[in-house]
């Protein structure tokens, strides 16, 4: 029999869980769509009110909409991002023919978005890409060790 999912409004500052092992997830904060900020804190079976008091982003990605919007990984509460860098961060893009990079950012570079760069200035920095539910969820998994 097929699951029924959970519709939901994208709604900034709202917490998600993602599901990374029977009864245990991780959280993650909706920002400016699609970016969410996913959380440093350790799996566990549910938002725990206390986690507000430290909260640190292991990093940001850009999240196909219909993770949320389908219910895949689901709405548990709401945060003041008054305290949080819900800030867009830096990421970079790798032309597949000329092997080119270009850093990017939707508000800095004015309309173009991206500015050319070496290859040395996308240490850090994550790639420009929309990601789906299952290849965050493994890399969550890698990350706090969950096989």
């Amino acid at each position: 029999m097929k699951e029924t999912r959970k519709r939901q409004i994208r709604v900034k500052g709202a917490l998600v869980e993602v599901p990374l092992a029977s009864d245990l997830f991780a959280f993650g904060v909706l920002l400016d769509q699609p970016l969410i900020a996913f959380l440093d804190i350790k799996p566990t079976e549910a938002w725990q009110p206390e986690f507000e008091r430290n909260l640190e982003s292991l990093f940001k990605l850009d999240v196909y909409i219909q993770v949320i919007s389908k219910g895949v990984w689901l709405k548990v509460g709401k945060i003041k991002l008054d305290d949080f860098d819900a800030g867009e961060p830096f990421r970079y893009v790798e032309d597949v023919f000329t092997k080119r990079f270009s850093l990017y950012h939707s508000t800095k570079f004015g309309t173009d978005f991206m500015v050319p760069c070496e290859e040395a200035d996308t240490a850090g920095l994550e790639v420009m890409a929309v990601w789906d539910a299952c290849h965050v969820e493994e890399r969550l998994r890698e990350h706090f060790g969950i096989l």
